[in-house]
């Protein structure tokens, strides 16, 4: 497991999706820096078909689903990402704790509602805290 967050670090690698999926399994907190920074990049499809639930569901963003799948621990840096300067990279910050579905994950939704500017960034928080 100490090689996982290594691996992710690496997309060029042939194994960075496969490090990136047993990661989520596991629920492994060493890889919740790598996968933070892996946020920068666009996203990667976790499932091969994708629809307005496996939207929601992240299945159209490997990384993402990976820090929902690890749950609480990586609300920290997931709140990170909330402060983001990029409107997408927020988006999917509020999917992860959608998906997370904590109360811990929801107060950090209910905390970014009064401060987000974008006006998509905002509906999706409030339809978050809706389901």
């Amino acid at each position: 497991m100490q090689k996982l967050p290594e691996l992710i670090r690496r997309p060029q690698s042939d194994v960075w999706l496969d490090a990136i999926r047993i990661a989520g399994r596991l629920k492994a907190k060493e890889a919740i820096p790598a996968l933070q920074k892996a946020m920068s990049r666009p996203p990667i499809p976790a499932e091969p078909n994708i629809t307005f639930a496996g939207i929601t569901r992240l299945d159209n963003d490997i990384v993402a689903k990976t820090l929902a799948q690890i749950g609480d621990p990586a609300i920290p840096s997931v709140v990170d990402l909330l402060k983001s300067a990029n409107a997408g990279r927020r988006g999917r910050a509020v999917l992860i704790l959608r998906n997370i579905g904590s109360p811990a994950a929801r107060k950090a939704l209910e905390n970014r509602l009064p401060h987000e500017t974008d006006p998509e960034v905002k509906k999706l928080i409030r339809n978050s805290l809706l389901s």
